[in-house]
């Protein structure tokens, strides 16, 4: 019994692969699909059903010998589709995936091969370098630009990345501007920019007030995520007691095995105290939900590790005694729960524009509604 195998050319053309022979598609007819052999001094041809599962009618007297390097080409080619649709995944890790799955034998020499063709089907997508300022110009007139729309995310594009030696509001309206200036440099210009998205800093608030003077037509937004984060770091200052909790907490555990067997022995499969970076945004309020839940089996562990002389498990320990804490954690996990899962949301790429409206809606709804005298006196003001 003859095996099929169906592959791509290298131009994306449908190829059959009977005993290491290539044959093209001819086209369809009543009595299925006809294929012939892809060397032209060749009359061997074929036909198979509309699966390409079973051969109908064949003639496989070929002049010729077999295609050499059959396996190579089909994984190359292969690979080519692959390295122009995964254009961010680096060309060896692809081939290394390939190899792997495919389960076929390849020498050293087939690998470089293959590695090459992928470079080469890879540069193809790339416009070419511009060697002067017009090409410049022109390779940006000519990028796929498309209209806003709410329902549909928009493709970036990167226009100017540079590393500032100071970073203050005057630095940052010059370097929008000259890196505008890239873009257009025709008269009329300044009413064609629309929205300046930043943080929320004073200094890029600073520059934004700078640049609308010269762009009239632009709207500067900062980052709703950025300013959650803010609501987060706000919610550790105002709750010290937890904060003290967290910081001590994560220290007990650190490079102490033995105290990790009684951590273990006590809470079972439940994971130790995470350690926020207060560059992640939100892993400080994650933390504090941590102890929250898991505050009575927590205070067990720190109970039985009482007898250690450790200034962090002193602390720790009176703090738990203090009943505050308690009513510290409740709080936090009650009204401010929110805030770790909207950074997330916030931070989803790609999201179309009624959907981010809607989760700034959310926020809003959650800041108001935080009861009592931390809600009304400090989170609503921040």
């Amino acid at each position: 019994m003859d095996l099929l195998q169906q592959v791509l050319s290298e131009k994306g053309k449908p190829l059959l692969i009977i005993n290491e022979f290539k044959f093209r598609k001819i086209g369809k007819s009543k009595d299925g699909i006809k294929w012939r052999c892809t060397v032209k001094s060749c009359t061997s041809s074929v036909c198979s059903d509309e699966s390409v599962t079973t051969l109908l009618t064949s003639n496989l007297n070929h002049n010729h010998e077999k295609s050499s390097n059959i396996n190579r080409q089909i994984v190359a080619n292969s690979l080519k589709r692959k390295a122009i649709d995964q254009i961010t995944t680096r060309p060896l890790k692809l081939i290394r995936n390939e190899v792997q799955s495919s389960a076929v034998d390849l020498t050293l020499n087939d690998v470089n091969s293959i590695r090459r063709s992928v470079y080469r089907s890879r540069r193809k997508t790339l416009p070419p370098l511009p060697k002067n300022l017009p090409e410049v110009h022109a390779a940006l007139t000519n990028l796929d630009t498309r209209v806003m729309n709410k329902n549909f995310s928009g493709k970036p594009y990167l226009l100017a990345s540079k590393q500032l030696e100071k970073t203050n509001n005057e630095t940052i309206t010059r370097f929008i501007n000259d890196s505008l200036k890239l873009l257009w440099t025709d008269v009329g210009m300044e009413q064609r920019v629309l929205l300046l998205l930043t943080d929320a800093a004073s200094y890029m608030v600073k520059a934004g007030k700078s640049l609308k003077i010269f762009y009239t037509n632009m709207i500067h937004v900062t980052c709703t995520t950025h300013a959650c984060n803010r609501l987060a770091e706000k919610v550790r200052e105002l709750f010290p007691k937890v904060n003290t909790l967290i910081n001590n907490g994560k220290k007990i555990f650190l490079k102490a095995l033995s105290r990790i067997s009684i951590f273990k022995e006590e809470m079972n499969d439940i994971p130790l105290p995470p350690v926020p970076v207060l560059t992640r945004w939100g892993t400080w309020v994650n933390a504090a939900l941590y102890y929250a839940d898991y505050l009575t089996k927590y205070k067990k562990v720190i109970e039985r590790l009482a007898m250690d002389d450790a200034q962090s498990i002193r602390k720790v320990l009176n703090i738990i005694e203090d009943g505050t804490v308690v009513n510290d954690l409740t709080f936090i996990s009650i009204h401010l729960a929110f805030l770790v899962i909207v950074i997330k949301k916030l931070e989803t790429q790609n999201m179309i524009l009624h959907k981010s409206f809607s989760i700034i809606d959310e926020i809003k709804e959650k800041i108001n509604s935080i009861p009592g005298p931390k809600g009304e006196q400090h989170l609503l003001q921040n």
